[in-house]
């Protein structure tokens, strides 16, 4: 029996951790970004990039992960993320309810319909962003229910946590016709193992921890 073909990688928050259990560092910044695809593409994988958006408190949306009173000084507005790295596959995870109108309005200003996929943990603020563009449910206990409701709402992916991730869940998502990225994943064992369930891609805060130079 042939071995699966190895999962695509997605730069997770771009390149920001040296090793499997260091601290991230500069993640969700352009340098990140940018260095996530070189690796990538150094690695013979397509450029494709993860970032999460929140809005701010005078209504601009930005690429960041965590709340906070006050934004560092490299955090990127969504739209300098959009227009740096138009060329890559981007995966845009919404973190709070009521801007994925906004960012589904920036992202086909740009025509980056075909580019673009947007995911969340609230599932109910995705829909909308269909039918002119992709979107992913995203989970930390993902279950049959997970794809069930994925594909009742016309979701592409479906995005669980590669621990939880089994090959029933992922044979149940392909006959649904859903693809499955697992996040996150930072080890060559846990990647190998992504393969063997046929897992189509993963996230991953270095590339170069799951496949080396």
């Amino acid at each position: 029996m042939p071995e699966p073909p190895r999962p695509a990688i997605i730069s997770h928050r771009g390149l920001c951790r040296t090793k499997p259990r260091a601290r991230r560092i500069g993640e969700n910044t352009i340098p990140a970004f940018a260095a996530g695809i070189a690796a990538l593409e150094l690695l013979g994988f397509p450029a494709s990039i993860e970032f999460d958006v929140r809005r701010t408190r005078d209504g601009r949306l930005v690429v960041i992960h965590d709340r906070t009173r006050r934004l560092p000084a490299d955090v990127p507005l969504l739209t300098e993320v959009l227009d740096a790295f138009a060329s890559a596959e981007l995966h845009v995870e919404v973190k709070e309810p009521g801007i994925a109108g906004e960012v589904k309005r920036l992202l086909l200003d740009r025509g980056l319909q075909n580019r673009a996929i947007v995911s969340s943990f609230a599932w109910r603020e995705l829909p909308p962003v269909a039918p002119e563009l992709r979107f992913a449910l995203t989970s930390a206990l993902p279950t049959r229910r997970m794809v069930r409701a994925a594909a009742a709402s016309g979701a592409w992916a479906i995005h669980p946590d590669h621990r939880r991730t089994t090959r029933t869940l992922v044979e149940a998502a392909h006959d649904a016709g859903l693809r499955v990225n697992a996040w996150t994943v930072n080890t060559p064992r846990a990647y190998a193992r992504m393969r063997r369930l046929g897992v189509d891609a993963v996230f991953s805060d270095n590339p170069y921890l799951l496949v080396g130079r």
